[in-house]
């Protein structure tokens, strides 16, 4: 595993600038600019406003990357990380990727509830499943996609497809994956 290493400008004012009075090797420079050394530098992400107070934050921290470990701050996830066997690993722990789809799962059967009793619906029972897939993207990289598998006890079909749709606005998970990578819908009633 490869090490950073900021040395102090003042000593090395020739090596490009990482922050402050600090700045990067230049071999590591792209990686943390933005840009390969003696480029340009790429447009800067861009940061949505926040409009709203975090009420819960957290922290994870994983060692090892994809055959490693990943805890909670607060040391309630502790989990091994292997690969997949289908990508070539033991397959004997969890993944990213299974850690992705039960976040999703329940933030999404949590946004279902949350717009249920808004409109004061009593749900009889609700289900979510989320199916991630991992794949190389077409350019560089790889990227993933989402199925969700969404069954809402108690309602008329067209009520459980409005309830997942106004579900879909509301749940953070959602916000965050919109216009970045596919997700569909597929709503039961049961």
């Amino acid at each position: 595993m490869g090490s950073v290493f900021f040395i102090h400008r003042r000593f090395f004012p020739e090596i490009a600038v990482f922050q402050g009075n600090c700045i990067a090797h230049d071999k590591i420079a792209h990686h943390l600019l933005g840009h390969p050394p003696g480029g340009p530098p790429r447009p800067a992400p861009i940061t949505q406003e926040r409009p709203m107070t975090i009420a819960y934050r957290t922290k994870a921290t994983a060692v090892g990357g994809r055959e490693g470990r990943a805890t909670s701050e607060d040391g309630l996830l502790d989990v091994a990380l292997a690969l997949p066997k289908e990508l070539g690993g033991p397959g004997k722990a969890t993944n990213p990727e299974q850690l992705f789809a039960a976040g999703y799962a329940a933030c999404f059967e949590s946004a279902l509830r949350h717009v249920a009793r808004g409109r004061k619906l009593a749900l009889a029972s609700t289900t979510v499943t989320a199916e991630v897939g991992i794949g190389p993207r077409a350019d560089k990289g790889f990227s993933l996609e989402v199925a969700l598998d969404i069954t809402l006890g108690g309602v008329d079909q067209a009520t459980a497809e409005d309830v997942v749709a106004e579900a879909h606005e509301v749940c953070p998970y959602s916000h965050a994956t919109r216009g970045n990578i596919p997700v569909t819908l597929q709503v039961h009633t049961a």
